[in-house]
């Protein structure tokens, strides 16, 4: 039935008939996901009505059309299939439109500029995903996600004194919005982490590594399975450090943890 309403949309479409169009999107698309219908299905699905929300003159519809059936396609895809190089170009498409018209100066644009800069990220296009990003960061400014996103890229070109910047104002911002417990906030510790490795200050690293594990005990308890990562990080760090004693600590509670979680 999904497949026969969307055929029918797809003829609707070509008829001009936009609305009867999108009604039979709109009605296949909740079929296959209630049915549990292919990704592949299921992202087609949402980059027709993208096509069509944007027809229709509705180009924030469109964005998040796109954006899903985006992310639908990476997932299932990877970031490199051509079918995602066409909805990036179709994401881009839109934005380029709202721009023109002087309304990309919205919300809906800023997480379509951000979905759209770690599409690029994904696939090394780094120089272009920053351009995406510091639009939606001059759109939401008070956004801490825009921050991070800014802060890791800039870590991966190795400008590492904007990386701490950015990633250290993400975290400001989720502290004065959430208070200092905040998961978000142990997101962005673990890139300061990560980046404090990369150029050797490994007491540094520690320190936002303790800070994350603390966050992440709050938020799940002593012994959760998303503790594992953060506890492995440490032992590799305290080796490094010459503490193997340290080290062991935290390589068997991870095993503990671990071995809980399949028991």
């Amino acid at each position: 039935m999904a497949t026969a309403l969307s055929n029918v949309g797809s003829v609707l479409n070509k008829l001009g008939r936009l609305n009867e169009s999108k009604e039979c999107f709109e009605i296949a698309l909740s079929t296959k996901e209630s049915a549990g219908g292919s990704q592949a299905s299921v992202a087609m699905t949402h980059y027709n009505l993208g096509t069509l929300f944007y027809k229709l003159e509705k180009p924030y519809e469109a964005l998040e059309c796109f954006k899903e059936a985006l992310r639908i396609e990476r997932s299932s895809l990877g970031s490199n299939h051509p079918k995602v190089a066409i909805t990036i170009d179709n994401l881009r498409l839109v934005l380029t439109h709202l721009e023109k018209r002087n309304e990309a100066n919205h919300p809906t644009a800023a997480r379509a500029y951000s979905f759209l800069g770690g599409a690029l990220k994904e696939q090394r296009k780094l120089n272009e995903a920053k351009e995406y990003f510091e639009k939606a960061l001059a759109i939401e400014a008070n956004e801490p996600s825009h921050w991070h996103n800014l802060g890791v890229l800039f870590a991966e070109m190795e400008n590492y004194q904007k990386a701490k910047e950015y990633i250290g104002k993400a975290i400001q911002i989720n502290e004065e919005r959430h208070g200092s417990s905040h998961l978000n906030i142990a997101n962005s510790l673990k890139a300061l982490a990560v980046l404090s490795e990369c150029i050797g200050k490994l007491h540094e690293a520690k320190g936002f590594y303790e800070r994350e594990l603390a966050i992440k005990e709050i938020a799940y308890g002593s012994n959760h399975p998303m503790l594992v990562e953060t506890l492995y990080k440490l032992e590799s760090l305290l080796k490094h450090q010459g503490k193997p004693d340290e080290a062991r600590e935290f390589r068997e509670r991870a095993l503990a943890i671990s071995k809980r979680d399949t028991t």
